[in-house]
């Protein structure tokens, strides 16, 4: 089929890495992003109440007429997918196979680190995931609640969140990983800070596995036309419009979304 629009949603800003990547790659496409600023965050939420929030998320986007649902929120994409496959018609694309098949390609010691929410680690998703496609890959896991929080308030490359950074990350300097899956959209803003603990290591990023995925199982010819970004929020808080900006590396109309 042919994609024009895409709907995207997330918690709050991060999957605008997400949705970044896309928009640079077919910028074409008209791209409708909904972060769920009100119920953020989800990582700490149960599986029932992923659900209801994410069909709710995605309920709004299909009033948009979109060709395409990219779920940019890990913590959703572990827990809702399936449930979403059977109540919408349009393809439906999350984050955990894309990263893992990325994160596959990448190593080379078959030694992967995952950090993400502790619902996306309690899911065990990637994981599965990983040894469905591999038997003898090995997989080391952390959850990393307080990254979320950081990255909404803006602070990417700041003191605290180095020396929380590596509170999360000392676990995998024993293991000898050689590549860490980025398991939350908000995390690739945090890669400066990531390398300066795991300098040799490969990040993995939802946009970049996410936009291979793409080329690869969809048709997506770009075309002469200049694609429109509309971004929504479920509550218009203080940062959203500031960091998203600072994100796409543009200025946005913040517009605000009931569901």
């Amino acid at each position: 089929m042919n994609i024009q629009k895409v709907g995207i949603f997330d918690s709050g800003v991060g999957g605008l890495t997400v949705a970044k990547e896309v928009k640079a790659k077919f910028p074409h496409l008209d791209i409708f992003y909904l972060g769920d600023t009100a119920r953020l965050p989800y990582g700490d939420k149960s599986e029932e109440t992923i659900i209801k929030y994410s069909y709710k998320n995605a309920k709004f986007l299909f009033t948009f007429g979109i060709d395409l649902l990219i779920v940019a929120c890990n913590t959703s994409s572990s827990f809702s997918l399936p449930f979403l496959e059977k109540e919408f018609q349009f393809p439906i694309v999350g984050m955990i196979n894309p990263g893992a098949n990325l994160a596959l390609k990448r190593t080379k010691n078959n030694k992967i680190g995952l950090i993400g929410t502790r619902a996306t680690i309690r899911s065990g998703a990637y994981r599965k995931e990983i040894e469905k496609i591999n038997k003898e890959a090995l997989v080391f896991e952390a959850a990393c609640p307080l990254f979320v929080p950081l990255v909404e308030e803006g602070l990417f490359e700041d003191e605290v969140t180095e020396i929380v950074a590596r509170r999360y990350l000392k676990g995998f300097l024993e293991k000898e990983i050689d590549t860490l899956i980025l398991g939350c959209t908000h995390y690739p803003v945090l890669i400066p800070t990531l390398k300066k603990i795991l300098p040799d290591v490969e990040m993995i990023s939802s946009g970049e596995a996410t936009l291979i995925h793409l080329q690869e199982n969809f048709h997506l010819q770009k075309e002469n036309k200049r694609g429109v970004l509309r971004v929504f929020a479920t509550d218009r808080s203080t940062h959203f419009k500031e960091i998203a900006e600072k994100l796409l590396g543009e200025k946005i109309d913040l517009e605000l979304a009931s569901i």
